[in-house]
């Protein structure tokens, strides 16, 4: 799972649903509108807004690129059945719901009372984190009749239990939409075409921490 030089990136893990989004990869200046996001991995679409157009940040996450949102989202098609992941690395802005990213059913959800949470409308999960404006690492997976996730703060684990049959249909793909990601940071999202295992996970966690610098729990393989 390493490129040439021994460098962990989102592209290399299998069940890419052709769509990773890094801010890296664009070329606007700084405070400039966003009037498109190519996905940064080969042959991926492009997702685009709807309502207010978010911003570019040279260093609106961790000192790195950024794409600022205020409440309207970026949105795209991938044609996905089945088990389903997303992988991001944000940080929200004012307190109150934001919607993070959704690829089908399967949404990560920023909620001010019961914290994080990756969901389809019949099975959700929650946890007590309720701080914004905090860098987050959340993973979310959708497979068989369950939603699990692992959300990182503050080098802290938490997750919180799964229940319920769900479903994941839907192609639609989107970032900071349903409730809106209210002057959140998204640094890279990546949506897959299979359930992420928990060493994907770690491998993706290590992965943020060594380009942003974010904490992440001790006894991690890759860090």
């Amino acid at each position: 799972m390493l490129l040439a030089g021994g460098e962990l990136d989102p592209r290399v893990l299998p069940g890419l649903a052709a769509l990773y989004l890094d801010p890296d990869t664009t070329t606007a200046r700084s405070g400039a509108n966003v009037t498109a996001w190519s996905a940064a991995n080969s042959g991926g679409p492009t997702l685009t807004p709807s309502g207010t157009q978010p911003t570019y940040n040279a260093t609106g996450f961790q000192s790195r690129p950024a794409v600022m949102f205020s409440l309207s989202p970026l949105g795209g098609t991938l044609a996905i059945t089945g088990a389903r992941s997303i992988f991001a690395v944000y940080q929200t802005g004012a307190t109150g719901s934001q919607q993070v990213a959704r690829m089908g059913d399967l949404t990560l959800q920023y909620n001010a009372v019961a914290g994080y949470r990756a969901f389809t409308p019949d099975a959700e999960s929650n946890s007590l984190d309720t701080t914004a404006a905090v860098p987050i690492i959340e993973s979310g997976v959708f497979s068989g009749s369950a939603v699990t996730e692992r959300h990182i703060r503050g080098g802290t684990l938490l997750g919180g239990p799964t229940s319920g049959a769900a479903t994941a249909a839907g192609s639609d793909v989107s970032i900071g939409g349903g409730t809106g990601l209210n002057g959140g940071a998204v640094a890279a999202v990546a949506f897959y075409s299979r359930a992420l295992t928990t060493d994907d996970m770690l491998f993706l966690e290590a992965w943020a921490h060594r380009k942003y610098g974010i904490t992440v729990p001790s006894g991690n393989p890759y860090v």
